[in-house]
C-alpha cells in the first residue's frame, strides 16, 4: 500500500488577487483567516434561492451566467443547501456603491448576492462580466465564499477568474490555492451572454475542513482542479514525432490521461488501453486518450519508444496517443507540475474542458472499475 504525505498548501496567487480575503482578522477556524468574514451575513436574505441576478445584468455590459453544481470531493455527490456569497467589480473595474443596501459593505459594492444550492447541488448567477481594477495587473475576478450546513463559519474560495483573460498568466494559474477547486471560468458565447459552466468541490483544499481530514491517497490534480500544461514526446498518434502539450491542444474535449510511473504493471496498462480505445471509439472523436510513459526503471529511451510502438500495433490503437517523458518528476517537459506521486505506478485522470473529473491511483483493470470510468465519462462521451 502506498504511503502519501500530507499535501501542503500551494502558494497564494501572486499579486493582490486574494489580499482582500487572506489577511488574518479572526481565530483560526475552518478555512483559516478570512478578512471581513462578517460581510457574508450583512444583507443576507432569510430565504435564498438557487438562482440570483445582480443589477449588473441590466447595466449594458457583457452579460455573464455562471452556473453549475456544488459537489462533494468525489465529484459526484451533490452538496445541497450550501450558501454561496459573491461580490465583484462592474464593467469598469470598480465596486459600485450606488443602490447600496447596507453602508457597512461599501468595500464589496452593490454587485453582490447569494445563492443556495438545491437538492442536486445546482446554482446559477446572472450578472455582468467584471473588468480588472484600473491601472493594475490583477486579472478580472469575482470573490466567492461558502457557508455549509454543519460548518459554523463561511470560508473563501479561489476567486473566479477568466481563462481568456491575458492577465491570467501561467504563474498565476500554477500559484492558485484551488480552494473549492479551480476558480478558472471558461466561457462560451451564447447570443448576448457568456456562459461559464462551473462546478464547486465543497471542502477541497480548505484548511480544517472535515473533507481534508478524510482525503485518501492523491496523485496529480484533484477532482475540480485544472490540468496544467506539459510537453511529452508523442510516439504514436496524430502528433507522432513531436512534443505537443495534450492539455493545450485537446483540453477543451473530454479525455483521459494514463500516467505510467516507475515499476508500472504493463500488462495492466495494456488492458486499460484496450478499454479506453473502445471508449474513444464510441465517443466518435469527442474523447481524447493519452498514455504518458514515465516508467524509467528498466529500459533506455530507445527501448521504451520501441515498446510503445509495438503496443500500438499489438492493440491496434487508432484512438489512443502514446507519449513519453523521462520520468513523472521531469521538469524539462513540465510533467512535474502535475504533482504525480513518485510511488504511484499508475495514475488515471479524466478531464472535461480542462478540469479533472476523475482521479484514481493504481486502479486495477477490473470490470467494476471500467464501469465506474464509463459512467464518469458518460458512456464514452457519447
Amino acid at each position: 500500500m502506498l504511503r502519501f504525505p500530507f499535501c501542503t498548501l500551494l502558494l497564494l496567487l501572486s499579486g493582490a488577487l486574494h489580499r482582500c480575503s487572506a489577511q488574518a482578522t479572526g481565530p483560526e477556524t475552518v478555512g483559516g483567516p478570512f478578512e471581513n468574514r462578517e460581510f457574508f451575513y450583512y444583507g443576507m436574505p432569510a430565504e435564498i434561492a438557487a438562482t440570483d441576478t445582480t443589477a449588473g445584468w441590466h447595466s449594458g455590459g457583457q452579460r455573464l451566467v455562471i452556473r453549475g453544481r456544488m459537489l462533494r470531493p468525489d465529484g459526484v455527490t451533490p452538496a445541497a443547501g450550501v450558501v454561496l456569497y459573491y461580490y465583484q467589480t462592474d464593467a469598469t473595474g470598480v465596486y459600485p456603491t450606488h443602490d447600496l443596501s447596507d453602508p457597512r459593505v461599501a468595500r464589496h459594492g452593490s454587485l453582490r448576492g447569494w445563492v443556495k444550492s438545491d437538492k442536486e447541488g445546482r446554482y446559477a448567477i446572472y450578472t455582468v462580466r467584471p473588468a480588472p481594477y484600473p491601472g493594475r495587473d490583477d486579472p478580472a475576478h469575482i470573490h466567492p465564499a461558502l457557508l455549509e450546513p454543519g460548518i459554523e463559519v463561511p470560508y473563501y474560495l479561489d476567486a473566479f477568474v477568466f481563462d481568456d483573460d491575458s492577465l491570467l498568466t501561467t504563474a498565476r494559474r500554477r500559484g492558485a490555492e484551488n480552494r473549492g477547486g479551480s476558480g478558472v471560468l471558461r466561457v462560451k458565447e451564447v447570443g448576448d451572454r457568456q456562459i461559464a459552466e462551473h462546478n464547486i468541490i465543497v471542502g477541497l483544499n480548505i484548511p480544517g475542513h472535515p473533507a481534508e481530514a478524510t482525503r485518501g491517497p492523491r496523485s496529480g490534480p484533484a477532482i475540480g482542479e485544472d490540468l496544467t500544461s506539459f510537453t511529452p514526446y508523442h510516439v504514436h498518434g496524430p502528433d507522432a514525432g513531436t512534443r505537443v502539450c495534450p492539455v493545450c491542444k485537446y483540453g477543451k474535449y473530454r479525455g483521459a490521461l494514463l500516467f505510467a510511473g516507475a515499476g508500472a504493471d504493463w500488462s495492466a496498462i495494456e488492458r486499460w488501453l484496450a478499454f479506453l480505445e473502445g471508449q474513444a471509439a464510441q465517443g466518435a472523436g469527442a474523447l481524447r486518450v493519452f498514455l504518458v510513459d514515465g516508467d524509467d526503471s528498466k529500459l533506455p529511451r530507445a527501448e521504451r519508444i520501441r515498446r510503445l510502438e509495438e503496443m500500438a500495433t499489438c492493440l491496434n490503437l487508432s484512438n489512443v496517443a502514446l507519449t513519453l517523458v523521462p520520468n513523472l518528476q521531469d521538469t524539462a517537459s513540465e510533467v512535474s507540475a502535475l504533482s504525480l506521486h513518485s510511488e504511484a505506478r499508475l495514475t488515471l485522470l479524466l478531464y472535461d474542458n480542462g478540469k479533472v473529473i476523475g482521479n484514481w491511483v493504481d486502479p486495477l483493470p477490473t470490470p467494476e472499475r471500467f464501469a465506474e470510468v464509463d459512467e464518469r465519462l458518460g458512456g464514452g462521451a457519447r
